[in-house]
């Protein structure tokens, strides 16, 4: 089985801003998926790309380690610059090794997002009904003054 190593350029994003913000991205890990497919030597990649719980979706499509279109619909990405989004959609995909397609790469911080909320959706304790909320509202409080 072959592996395929992207080795874009990132000179695609050529304002500073942007580049600076892709790192960021990046670092943070803020891509949190990406679906890849093949079809006649020609690389489709949506991404996610999530900060702060704001959600921006990406597209590329490649040829010969060179981009031939890409999308975004964030304000900072034209026809001149990519935005940070896509900039750091392709440093993850500069990462990957891929052995297969179509391919699907999830960021660990989602997985164990999904393991905290499991964590999260244990069984409570103590069981509300009816009975202990009439017991809890006829119950008695003693409030003497100056405790």
């Amino acid at each position: 089985m072959l592996k395929l190593k992207f080795n874009i350029n990132l000179n695609v994003v050529k304002s500073k801003n942007n580049l600076e913000i892709a790192r960021r991205y990046h670092h943070y890990d803020n891509v949190e998926s990406m679906h890849i497919t093949l079809k006649d030597d020609l690389y489709h990649i949506d991404a996610i790309v999530s900060v702060f719980n704001h959600i921006q979706k990406c597209s590329l499509e490649i040829k010969d380690n060179k981009i031939v279109s890409y999308k975004c619909a964030c304000p900072f990405n034209d026809k001149d610059s990519m935005c940070g989004h896509l900039g750091a959609v392709i440093m993850k995909l500069n990462e990957l090794e891929i052995y297969d397609f179509p391919f699907d790469y999830q960021s660990e911080k989602v997985e164990k997002m999904k393991e905290i909320e499991k964590v999260n959706k244990h069984t409570p304790f103590y069981k509300v009904t009816k009975e202990s909320l009439q017991r809890l509202a006829t119950t008695k409080c003693n409030f003497e003054e100056g405790e």
